[in-house]
């Protein structure tokens, strides 16, 4: 018998910060925060868009969106930045700074140099789930990669292809319209377009992608139109969206609910302002909901992840479980107490168990 001989496929490069995800084989890049993408499925996947409701007047979701801007500067990767409430411009250069470890490398340098011996994998105690992910790594237990104590500049991270939004830039006194966007950003993810829809001949593989990042544009977003032209664009590039939304936007609840219809990630966060309340839940800033999760590879629905929390804490955001609240000392006075009880009877069968607690 002949062998069959393999036939040449042609693959695309390797994109550096693009990983196979823990679910169902889709490319996904960081959100530059891995204890949020451990929850996530290791991040979001190429082709998606994510968005994050964020509670008014905090802005938590800005701080997802710069780690996630923060993390393609690093890897190379083209930026897109529209902002509506802050110029774009300045957004793109409030970026966090790469945390520095006690050797004074970043986080990055020191990425492929960690030790998964027996003895320096460590089991959260009591509430430690293996991370599907990242073998040896627990859970939601991972530490911040960025930290907000230094603002840092795209360029600063190693970065030059930063792309700001020119329409919202204009002083015109005519608000922007969902269209204009729209096409502003259709011409900046076109060079990182992988159809093979083209009749001049087979195209060069893209060797790179572009994440694109909006800032509170609710009246330019928050539609059905807008959405599912990104939703179009995202598919057919190499290109992912993250868009950060307020709960008190001025549109509609109605025209909001068709807009979330064609996005794939939804993740609310509320933040907590009474102070017992954040004791209770482990000193934690607020409450992180995963709304929804969909996926262009399957129509199985995806199990959300549930009771999750997120803190600020020197200057660094970090994703976690809510823990249950420990015992308070009635519980365990209650405890003491039952172990010193001794049943006493007047019968032969009470003498003998006299001294003795049951347990039922």
């Amino acid at each position: 018998m002949k062998r069959k001989e393999s036939t040449n496929i042609s693959r695309g490069p390797r994109i550096p910060g693009v990983l196979p995800s823990s679910r169902f084989g889709e490319q996904v890049v960081s959100t530059g925060i891995p204890s949020l993408d451990s929850y996530i499925g290791g991040g979001i996947p190429i082709g998606s868009i994510c968005l994050l409701k964020d509670t008014y007047p905090c802005r938590y979701g800005d701080l997802v969106l710069k780690c996630f801007l923060a993390e393609g500067a690093v890897y190379n990767h083209d930026l897109y930045v529209a902002s509506d409430k802050v110029s774009p411009k300045i957004f793109g250069d409030e970026l966090p700074a790469l945390k520095k470890k006690a050797g004074g490398n970043s986080e990055e340098q020191n990425e492929g140099n960690v030790n998964l011996n027996d003895h320096s994998l460590k089991i959260a105690w009591r509430y430690g789930v293996a991370n599907p992910t990242t073998p040896g790594v627990v859970k939601g237990q991972k530490e911040a990669k960025f930290e907000f104590k230094k603002k840092t500049t795209v360029s600063s991270l190693g970065n030059s292809n930063l792309k700001t939004s020119e329409v919202l830039e204009r002083k015109d006194l005519m608000p922007v319209k969902s269209l204009e966007l729209l096409k502003e950003i259709a011409q900046s993810v076109a060079p990182f377009d992988v159809s093979n829809s083209s009749s001049s001949g087979p195209k060069k593989p893209v060797a790179n992608l572009i994440r694109i990042g909006i800032s509170h544009c609710e009246e330019q977003t928050l539609n059905a139109q807008f959405m599912m032209g990104l939703r179009a664009l995202v598919r057919r590039t190499n290109s992912c969206a993250v868009i950060t939304v307020s709960n008190c936007s001025p549109v509609s609840k109605s025209q909001e609910l068709q807009a979330e219809q064609f996005v794939d990630y939804i993740i609310r966060l509320e933040v907590i302002l009474e102070d017992k309340r954040k004791s209770e839940l482990g000193d934690v800033d607020g409450i992180c909901d995963v709304v929804k999760i969909a996926s262009a590879n399957t129509i199985k629905p995806n199990e959300l992840p549930r009771d999750l929390g997120f803190s600020f804490r020197n200057k660094r955001l970090t994703f976690q479980e809510l823990h249950i609240p420990p015992e308070g000392e009635n519980t365990t006075q209650r405890e003491s107490s039952s172990r010193s009880v001794n049943i006493s009877s007047g019968s032969s069968c009470g003498a003998t168990i006299r001294g003795k607690s049951i347990d039922f």
